[in-house]
């Protein structure tokens, strides 16, 4: 039997800045329902997206909500957000759309995708194009904005489609088909987690190699790199559903995981989060009541910011490390 054990840890660890404390956001209500996050350094701001109806709204520091870059409507969903110098891209269930965060008001670039896609990540590389993880139907596809087409690159293991959604007496779906996807500083390596596995794509070449785990990684949704200080590659992998953050340090080659730690919040709210290169921006929310996520449709938690950043201290009190991540 697995056994927890809270621990301080010195080179594993995630600490809360401000003291632990977490920031109410009163310019989004419960039913708002929070899929993805955005951090706009430029401007200190957070840009949120709706899983409900497609809005982003935008917030300050404090959570205080200072209007909307994208208008939503009942129906769409924004699965995912990221930004790339200056543009916000949003994936939809249908479309990628790219907004200028200089110029919110000018027309915004709307890629109709070839088939609707309801779990889906997406990272950009510093050439402008575009990566998507069509974790639904185990495709890896690059997307270039200038011709206006996408190429499937690469087919990840399993299935075709993934199975529908059951949901279990804790409420987390057993079955539902999570998935992330990062594009590693070489431009050309891609990282994909998918149900409990990790996979490496080399994006000109198409080859896919699984890459051993210490334990099998559940319910990612988003993951982040972080060099580390002594050279080493590191990945923060977000498990929105389950509240946990698993902290994994690569080789030079990205082909294997000398580490690999897990924490959760005491806090049982799902995540989204986004990172700045020092910080792990992340809003708590109530995704985890939505009908598709196995919910009640009720939303009553307040959503919260939070922010991380790694260091050698201990956790703090609502962050629980441990040594087998679950």
């Amino acid at each position: 039997m697995r056994r927890r054990i809270a621990v301080v840890l010195a080179a594993f660890s995630l600490t809360l800045a401000g003291c632990g404390q977490q920031t109410l956001v009163p310019g989004l209500p419960p039913g708002f329902y929070p899929s993805a996050l955005a951090y706009d350094a430029a401007r200190d701001r957070y840009l949120v997206g709706s899983f409900e109806t497609g809005e982003v709204a935008v917030l300050d520091r404090s959570g205080r909500r200072l209007g909307s870059l994208r208008a939503g409507k009942p129906g769409e969903r924004v699965l995912r957000m990221r930004i790339q110098g200056r543009t916000l891209w949003i994936a939809l269930s249908d479309a990628l759309e790219a907004v200028e965060l200089d110029a919110p008001l000018a027309p915004r670039r709307v890629y109709r995708l070839q088939a609707s896609v309801r779990y889906a990540d997406i990272d950009a590389d510093t050439g402008g194009r575009l990566y998507v993880l069509d974790a639904n139907h185990r495709a890896l596809l690059v997307f270039d904005p200038e011709r206006r087409a996408a190429q499937r690159i690469a087919d990840l293991p399993g299935g075709n489609e993934a199975a529908p959604a059951r949901c279990a007496p804790s409420g987390v779906p057993q079955t539902r088909t999570q998935g992330a996807l990062l594009v590693m500083p070489d431009g050309r390596t891609l990282l994909a987690a998918l149900d409990d596995r990790m996979y490496r794509v080399d994006a000109h070449a198409g080859t896919v190699a699984e890459v051993p785990l210490r334990a099998p990684l559940t319910y990612v949704t988003q993951l982040f790199y972080r060099g580390a200080p002594d050279g080493r590659h590191e990945v923060l992998a977000v498990r929105g559903e389950v509240s946990r953050i698993t902290r994994l340090q690569w080789d030079a080659s990205f082909s294997q995981v000398f580490a690999q730690e897990s924490f959760r919040t005491v806090a049982g709210a799902p995540i989204v989060a986004a990172y700045d290169g020092n910080a792990l921006r992340m809003l708590l929310g109530s995704l985890h009541h939505h009908p598709l996520y196995c919910g009640d449709g009720r939303p009553n938690v307040p959503l919260r910011l939070a922010e991380y950043r790694p260091a050698a201290a201990e956790p703090p009190r609502w962050m629980i490390a441990e040594r087998t991540p679950d």
